[in-house]
């Protein structure tokens, strides 16, 4: 059974919930605030107990946080180019939190306090985004169920509306598989199973275009230490400080498959991912810095932890070639991501 307890007050003096979900391999922690995945933790390859997401003990520093540690954003992930859009010939003006452009929906949902309910081992997350908010059309009801099955982390996303709006939503926890509190994920293994990948101009908005991973920095297509492509001198490495793109997944949306493994360096611990998306960001926390302390008394400097943000393509909306994230009366958006655990 899903267990309930108090994790602490918001600075509004509104109580936040702690929500403890294991199998027995894995012992996962998630928070009504933000929908946020607190901790994930598990016994390495010498039985030593390991927290292998980065976040924090309190309520404080969730609330001060800009980096997006372990939250669900929306109502659309990643950036939106100028931030504006155009939906059935209306355009929509949204705050610019990123530069010129729009990120994560305006930084909103992830520092809301979402409605919850236990169900069995699982505990299922709701909130309302009202007609107007962060300038988005259409009321959207967006529901969130985690819940654990074979050694992974199952993440299902549900949303409808009474009109027609945008809808992206994605878990942005910063994964480090030998410990949260271990520093740089230099030495860890990423493979991708992409043949294309999304270029992005110097504000990190895509160009537009699918490019082939081949030659390039991104062909992450057999295990690679990620240390090995970070700082390359390609124009597009450049442009993330690193890797920050949106990888164009093999096999077909709406299909949940495998689309990424990662590899600790030193702990043998193994993880998978699995998604119905078409997309994954792959962020390897170029801009992390120690401003906040972590759990136990942590800190998380830059590159400490790496993100594969399961998602539809970053500025989609303003690029009518790809997937759209829209969504309509009547219609319902569902998609789900895994991150599936084991020992090597």
């Amino acid at each position: 059974m899903c267990k309930k307890e108090l994790f602490g007050y918001t600075q509004n003096n509104e109580s936040v919930s702690s929500f403890t979900l294991t199998d027995g391999f894995i012992t996962v922690k998630v928070l009504d605030l933000g929908c946020t995945i607190q901790s994930i933790c598990m016994k390495d390859k010498n039985g030593n107990i390991k927290d292998v997401v980065l976040g924090y003990d309190n309520v404080e520093n969730y609330e001060k946080q800009d980096v997006f540690f372990g939250v669900v954003v929306g109502r659309c992930a990643n950036r939106i180019g100028k931030a504006q859009f155009t939906l059935d010939g209306k355009t929509y003006s949204l705050p610019k939190n990123d530069g010129n452009n729009h990120l994560h929906g305006g930084g909103v949902i992830d520092k809301s306090i979402w409605n919850s309910e236990i169900k069995g081992n699982s505990v299922v997350f709701t909130l309302v985004s009202e007609e107007g908010a962060q300038g988005y059309p259409s009321n959207l009801c967006m529901q969130v169920t985690y819940s654990i099955e074979n050694h992974g982390l199952v993440i299902d996303y549900k949303a409808h509306t009474d009109g027609a709006t945008l809808c992206n939503l994605t878990n942005h926890s910063y994964f480090n598989l030998d410990g949260h509190e271990s520093g740089s994920v230099a030495h860890q293994k990423v493979q991708i199973d992409a043949e294309y990948y999304t270029p992005i101009d110097a504000e990190s908005i895509p160009l537009g275009e699918n490019a082939l991973v081949d030659n390039t920095p991104f062909d992450l297509r057999k295990p690679t230490e990620v240390c090995t492509r970070w700082d390359d001198k390609h124009e597009q490495i450049q442009n993330g400080k690193g890797f920050d793109h949106n990888f164009v997944l093999n096999g077909n949306m709406g299909e949940l498959r495998k689309i990424a493994n990662v590899e600790a360096a030193n702990t043998k611990i193994k993880m998978e991912v699995l998604t119905t998306m078409p997309g994954v960001q792959f962020y390897t926390g170029n801009f992390l810095c120690a401003a906040l302390k972590g759990k136990d008394n942590a800190d998380y400097p830059k590159r400490s932890g790496l993100c594969l943000e399961t998602q539809y393509y970053p500025d989609a909306i303003n690029n009518p070639q790809w997937c759209q994230p829209i969504i309509r009366k009547g219609e319902t958006w569902n998609h789900k991501t895994v991150y599936r655990f084991s020992i090597d």
